[in-house]
């Protein structure tokens, strides 16, 4: 990661913890294609960090003992949603990002739900001095999701 190149703006950092699923049951199929869940999870002490620094694009480097998995950044998801989201909320100004891959990818380890991770994120960036970004809004869906598994 190289220097904040705006050192009065924070610098955001949201770690993922891996989530080990002690038993996942899709139980029923609801008319809106979302499944119902039982599940039982423990996170784990080590997992993926994503690090957000003011800048004036949105760019994504990744680092990290499986970042040479992750995609070409053109069509990385994390660096799509980055600008859908900027988009979408009317934000401006932009991002580096980087991710910290330490987890497998499709290894079957989950993630902690981006979502929650990602709006924390905003609300910190949001919340700091000068910031000209609108409150985002999200529709929550919780104990469901299409498929009901998640891929690490």
């Amino acid at each position: 990661m190289s220097a904040n190149p705006r050192p009065d703006e924070p610098i955001v950092t949201v770690e993922a913890p891996a989530k080990i699923n002690l038993y996942l049951h899709v139980t029923a199929r609801r008319s809106d294609g979302y499944h119902v869940l039982d599940s039982l999870v423990v996170f784990a002490g080590v997992g993926d960090t994503m690090v957000a620094e003011p800048a004036d694009e949105i760019t994504l480097d990744s680092e990290g003992p499986f970042a040479a998995w992750l995609g070409a950044a053109p069509d990385n998801l994390a660096l799509k949603a980055a600008r859908l989201l900027a988009a979408r909320a009317g934000v401006r100004t932009g991002a580096r990002l980087t991710l910290v891959k330490r987890l497998p990818i499709a290894s079957g380890i989950g993630r902690r739900t981006p979502g929650p991770l990602s709006r924390r994120g905003a609300r910190r960036m949001r919340s700091r001095p000068g910031a000209q970004c609108p409150p985002a809004t999200a529709r929550r869906r919780s104990g469901s999701g299409r498929g009901g598994l998640d891929a690490g």
